[in-house]
């Protein structure tokens, strides 16, 4: 009886229950530089509350959040990223949104 009452109150308020917020979100574009804007599209994203609460990871490298909606992030791509899962956190919460490919920058070419 008590395991069921905890189920049913205590573990969504404490953010233990598995959820799926952002399960269907999309990240436009898949591929880019370090630097470049990333959107993250979905719902469920909630809304902004800290740097600390709401984070969004490329392949465990953070990323700058420029702008943070129920329904859309936009990031700038961490120099640091490398190709991988790009994850949403919020607080205790965690959803992948979708792979990321890092493209590196090149030199085509040196004019004097």
């Amino acid at each position: 009886m008590w395991f069921i009452l905890f189920c049913a109150l205590i573990a969504p308020v404490a953010g233990l229950t598995s959820s799926t917020w952002a399960a269907s979100s999309s990240l436009i574009p898949e591929s880019a530089p370090p630097g470049a804007v990333v959107n993250i599209s979905g719902k469920g994203f909630g809304q902004f509350r800290s740097a600390q609460e709401n984070r969004v990871l490329f392949h465990g490298a953070p990323a700058l959040i420029q702008r943070w909606d129920p329904d859309l992030i936009v990031v700038k791509v961490p120099l640091r990223a490398t190709n991988g899962a790009v994850e949403v956190v919020r607080g205790k919460k965690k959803t992948i949104v979708g792979s990321f490919t890092v493209q590196k920058p090149t030199v085509q070419a040196v004019t004097p």
